[in-house]
């Protein structure tokens, strides 16, 4: 039973010129998102654990605050990194949308040149 679905998911996927290009572009999609969601990941992180708090010290030679250069409190943010992952992903996941949506516009216009100039 177990080599009769690898076989159908052998022929189906793993042969090429058997699939559409929708098919094609839109498996395309869908394993694009991966490396987006990695990264937007990351960029939350990032954002989440490396902003700190610096002290500032009024300094009494001058009129004007000095930073001093030491942490006051290293305060996470987690919530604000949160969104920045989610607002990152959404907005890289659109931009991947688009360009998948341009590349299918494409093949289409290849695939219907090459069906209308099939019978000359």
């Amino acid at each position: 039973m177990k080599k009769e679905h690898v076989k159908k998911f052998v022929d189906k996927y793993m042969k090429l010129g058997k699939m559409s290009a929708k098919n094609a572009i839109s498996i395309l999609f869908y394993i694009g998102l991966f490396p987006i969601l990695r990264q937007a990941i990351l960029y939350g992180q990032m954002f989440c654990f490396t902003n700190n708090i610096v002290k500032k010290v009024w300094d009494k030679s001058s009129t004007q605050m000095v930073k001093t250069g030491t942490v006051v409190q290293k305060e996470t943010y987690m919530v604000e990194g949160i969104i920045r992952g989610i607002l990152y992903f959404l907005i890289a996941a659109i931009i991947w949308k688009i360009a998948c949506e341009l590349i299918l516009k494409i093949f289409r216009c290849f695939e219907v040149y090459v069906d209308k100039n099939k019978g000359e």
